[in-house]
Order: C-alpha cells, then structure tokens, then sequence
C-alpha cells in the first residue's frame, strides 16, 4: 500500500471509529463522522488513485462483513470471535487498542456495518466524480460535446 492510501484509509478508519465510539456513548453524530468532515473526507477520496480508492473499498467492504457476521452471532460468542479475528483486522489498519476496547453489541457493530456503507458509498461516488481539484474546487465544466 501506498503512504497516500494509508493516510486516507487511516483517517478514515480513525473517523469511523470515533462515530461507533460516540455513538456508544449515546451521542448522534450520523451527519458528519467525528474528526473529519464529509467534505473533506470526499477531497481526500477524490485524490486518491483508482486503484487506491479499490483498496480501500476492499478494506472498508471487509470490516463491514465483519461487523455483519459477528452480528448474526449471539453477543456471548463475538468477543471471542473477535479476539480471534483481531490480527486479521488489525493487519488490515485498525488499531489494536482500538479493537480490544470495541464492545460488540448489536448497536456498535450496526454503526459500524452502516459507516463502512456511508464510506463505501463515498468511496464509489469519489471513483465517478475523482475530480475535485486540490483546491477543493469542482473542475470547470467540459465543453458539451458536438452531435
């Protein structure tokens, strides 16, 4: 990987589990995840090459399987499971402190399984758009095409 994918995917990953953390302890932070702005989380998917921005697909795409399959078990196994998963997961960007403080009650692992969608869904509309300039500005508009 890339120092340009990890940075993304890092911050990434670091917002998303500030959003699962505070939504464990009861706040609503559903509009922009804690600690980096939609806005400028797009930017940084839009800079991202398209290889990169399908690597960090995979990833987010993994950690929401998890979260989906931990969740289809009863919570007195997912510790356990997770435990066993955590080098796996841990290997994939998420701090291990991270991972051994998570509590995988069903409405943790639901904000996880949902900010892994949001960021999916960032991550396919960055592969269409990938145009924002460094600026943050939209490109100029392409002339119309001649029919």
């Amino acid at each position: 990987m890339s120092d340009g994918q990890n940075a993304m995917t890092g911050a990434a990953r670091s917002a998303l589990v500030n959003q699962v953390n505070a939504f464990r302890a009861g706040r609503s932070e559903a509009a922009e995840p804690a600690g980096l702005g939609f806005d400028e989380l797009r930017r940084q998917i839009a800079s991202l090459a398209p290889e990169q921005r399908a690597a960090a697909d995979r990833q987010a795409e993994i950690l929401g399987a998890v979260g989906q399959g931990l969740a289809s078990q009863p919570y007195a196994q997912r510790r356990a499971m997770l435990d066993h998963m955590a080098p796996q997961i841990a290997a994939r960007g998420l701090a291990p402190g991270a991972i051994a403080g998570f509590d995988p009650t069903d409405a943790d692992l639901a904000g996880v399984v949902g900010q892994t969608v949001i960021l999916r869904g960032m991550l396919d509309e960055g592969a269409k758009a990938s145009s924002v300039q460094p600026d943050g500005t939209p490109p100029p508009n392409p002339a119309p095409k001649a029919e």
